[in-house]
């Protein structure tokens, strides 16, 4: 990254110019920003499912279902809005106002929840650049989406994980090892004792790995406020 803003790189894959145009700037961190939160959902929503509902990988798959089915009408009725009307930034506020409240929705799921809690301006010149920086950093967040959430919730899992009366156990889903036996499998596996210790230590560990990304969201809609609408 230094050597693409040093003056020894004649063309950068991201250039800094980019980043002094405010709207892509938001547009920039927005992207990043959304796609944490998309694989914060796509991997952590499973794990709800496998984890406390009991759910075997194929029926969390289904379960899966709603978010991607309610994500294409809305992908369609973007781009309708913005080809009528040429206006994005509404179309950017809205959406991370309603993801903001999913999240929100997110941390009050537990164990007996119902399934119905559940159910920019650049010169053309700087196009190709432009849509090389924004995938970039829409790579960028899909490392973080995943990364961040599985430290929260591991380490959420320490510090709740004395409840659980089976040491064996216990050692086995410390120390960073809890998101990866969050499966149906595995829970299935224990007595009927420990099974629902391990449950409900697993259920009040997601709950701040939805309560964080609130945050994010937050962020995310003040951000758009600082984009220019630029007529398309």
């Amino acid at each position: 990254m230094a050597f693409e803003q040093s003056k020894f790189c004649r063309e950068p894959v991201v250039p800094p110019r980019l980043f002094k145009n405010r709207t892509s700037l938001v547009v920039f961190i927005n992207t990043s920003l959304f796609t944490v939160l998309l694989y914060w959902v796509l991997f952590f929503i499973p794990v709800y499912f496998q984890a406390i509902l009991g759910s075997s990988p194929a029926r969390a798959g289904v379960q899966m279902l709603p978010i991607t089915l309610v994500a294409i009408p809305g992908a369609v009725i973007a781009v309708i809005v913005l080809s009528k009307f040429g206006k994005y930034k509404a179309l950017h506020l809205a959406g991370f106002v309603i993801l903001t409240l999913g999240m929100g929705l997110f941390a009050h799921l537990y164990r007996f929840s119902s399934d119905a809690e559940w159910i920019v301006p650049l010169a053309e010149s700087d196009q190709a650049a432009a849509t090389a920086s924004w995938e970039f950093m829409r790579s960028f967040g899909n490392i973080w989406g995943v990364a961040i959430p599985a430290s929260i919730f591991n380490n959420q899992f320490n510090k709740y994980a004395y409840r659980i009366s089976d040491a064996s156990v216990r050692k086995v889903l410390s120390n960073g090892h809890a998101y990866q036996h969050a499966s149906n499998t595995f829970i299935d596996g224990l007595s009927d004792l420990v099974k629902n210790e391990v449950i409900g230590v697993s259920s009040d560990s997601l709950k701040l790995v939805w309560e964080i990304p609130i945050a994010s969201c937050g962020l995310a809609c003040i951000l758009v406020f600082l984009e220019k609408e630029v007529p398309l």
